[in-house]
């Protein structure tokens, strides 16, 4: 618009926003039929039907809830969120200012996937994809999203909306989203402990991509006795380093993620854990705030053998060779290191049994990437390092430090105790911390906000005095 006057940039961007409008009117017509509740609120559905195309799943009982009991309301948010973004691309199209968060309105659609039957997921963004609604940056986010979001994957349309979801997505388009990411982490200045680690697995990928050498990702997975995680014998060639049992194309950076995912294999089924409060033989007495790693570790590999006593299938964790090209999405939000690769160009490098207790260090290191505050710091009670505790007093949070070993044997005879008598009330183990960190307490760390965990704050509360 340079060299027009101020009356001609006004009527030229008059027009590019009717050319907006007409192209953002077009579309939502399309929206407006491809919308899961359109044929209900024509009268060409019965109630009834609206069930059947709802998400089963407990977790999503509130949003399932929606689409049932207002339909309408359900419609109106999805067709608003979705004619957000085609109303920004198409000002962006356009060269036209618009100040619209694309993400956030992504994140609303998602959740709006989230109502509904994977049957119905599925039927909704091949609708989308196919009338080319959205640009293929916009598309290709929304597919890792609602992939993510997806619990019901191990079905036949599971399986063709996890094909739909990694369909044609282009390299450079990745590269486009983590780079849109790894810029928008630099805002968060001093991250906790669970946005340090997404932000770093975020870095960390950006760096092999740049590389540009094949690098190794792991799976975890389950194979009866008789399956063979290679497609191939030795002697037979390529086939060898092909894999066969356990596919699928979510893998992690991290080793320790996949090892988790053996035993979420084992401990749930149809998305709910079969792990019951009365296998928890120390937590359910002890407060996680003074368990400690070795601890968990040692009755989480109890709760695995039991499960592995009854489902007699391998517990397997995969070693492969990828080419950063060939990756399909990503998705470090969950603090699982995350890539998606297809198997048609994977090499099975190597792969091992679990035993129970790797497993459940695997779990250990892995769940521990997830903490934000202090309060919710558990079962890493270090006795020969500084160990927290954190309260409430007069409805604000407080935390208390001392020498794990000063206070250590008092707390190893209150579990004795909790043991044996089939535990106490939380007011007597708060009552009884309270004074015992108190009369050990030492000063506050400096240099840290004690309600924060951070990386920094992680390191020195699970770090051993004799290592410096």
């Amino acid at each position: 618009m340079e060299g027009l006057s101020k009356s001609a940039r006004k009527r030229q961007e008059k027009q590019r926003f009717a050319e907006v409008n007409k192209i953002v009117e077009i579309k939502m017509e399309i929206v407006k039929r491809l919308s899961p509740v359109y044929e209900y609120l024509k009268g060409d559905m019965k109630r009834e039907e609206l069930l059947k195309m709802s998400n089963k799943e407990d977790s999503m009982k509130e949003v399932r809830n929606l689409i049932y009991n207002n339909p309408s309301k359900y419609n109106k948010l999805l067709t608003e969120a979705l004619e957000a973004i085609i109303r920004h691309e198409s000002c962006l199209d356009g060269g036209l200012p618009t100040e619209v968060d694309i993400d956030d309105e992504i994140d609303k659609v998602t959740r709006f996937f989230g109502c509904l039957s994977i049957e119905e997921q599925y039927k909704l963004l091949r609708s989308i994809s196919e009338n080319d609604l959205l640009s293929r940056l916009t598309l290709t986010k929304l597919k890792q999203k609602v992939y993510s979001e997806s619990d019901s994957l191990y079905t036949e349309v599971g399986t063709e909306l996890t094909k739909l979801c990694f369909t044609d997505v282009k390299l450079e388009t990745i590269a486009t989203i983590i780079d849109e990411m790894i810029e928008s982490d630099k805002e968060c200045v001093e991250p906790n402990l669970r946005q340090h680690f997404i932000k770093a697995e975020r870095a960390r990928l950006k760096e092999l991509m740049v590389i540009g050498d094949p690098f190794y990702i792991w799976r975890g997975f389950l194979v009866d006795e008789t399956d063979y995680v290679r497609l191939g014998k030795k002697e037979e060639g390529p086939a060898y380093w092909k894999q066969n049992a356990g596919k699928g194309v979510s893998y992690s950076l991290d080793r320790n993620v996949a090892g988790y995912f053996c035993y979420y294999k084992y401990a749930y089924k149809n998305g709910k854990s079969i792990v019951t409060g009365d296998s928890y033989y120390l937590s359910k007495y002890i407060p996680p705030v003074v368990m400690t790693r070795e601890e968990n570790i040692t009755e989480n590999t109890k709760i695995i053998s039991d499960l592995r006593n009854t489902d007699k299938r391998k517990p397997i964790v995969g070693k492969f060779l990828v080419c950063p090209n060939d990756i399909k999405g990503f998705n470090m939000d969950k603090t699982e290191a995350e890539v998606n690769f297809t198997t048609d160009n994977i090499v099975v490098q190597d792969y091992k049994i679990l035993k129970s207790k790797e497993i459940a260090e695997c779990m250990y290191e892995s769940k521990q990437k997830g903490t934000t505050d202090i309060i919710d710091f558990a079962k890493a009670f270090n006795k020969e390092g500084i160990v927290a505790f954190s309260y409430e007093d007069k409805g604000k949070a407080k935390v208390l430090f001392a020498e794990g070993q000063k206070v250590n044997d008092k707390l190893d005879e209150m579990k004795r105790k909790a043991i044996k008598n089939k535990g106490l009330s939380k007011a007597s183990w708060n009552e009884f911390l309270l004074k015992l960190y108190k009369k050990n307490e030492v000063p506050e760390p400096s240099g840290f906000n004690p309600l924060k965990l951070t990386k920094d704050l992680y390191d020195l509360l699970t770090r051993r005095n004799d290592k410096g």
